[in-house]
């Protein structure tokens, strides 16, 4: 993986969107910061999956489909 500065996170290039911890899988923990982060909760990661610009419903269930192995 390379890793490269966007703005003001860092992105892990050649990992999957929905891996939101960066941890090379997609599962319930991400699911949750992506959720968090809709709520307005702090999250250390960056949850816009589709790169919008926001975060939202779309993003928490590209998480959930990628968790799910739908994705």
């Amino acid at each position: 993986f390379q890793t490269s500065t966007l703005g003001y996170f860092v992105a892990l290039q050649g990992s999957a969107p929905a891996d939101i911890d960066q941890d090379g899988n997609v599962n319930s923990v991400d699911v949750q910061y992506v959720i968090n982060c809709v709520l307005g909760r702090p999250v250390p990661y960056d949850c816009d999956t589709d790169g919008d610009g926001l975060v939202n419903s779309r993003d928490v269930q590209r998480v959930i489909n990628a968790a799910l192995g739908a994705e």
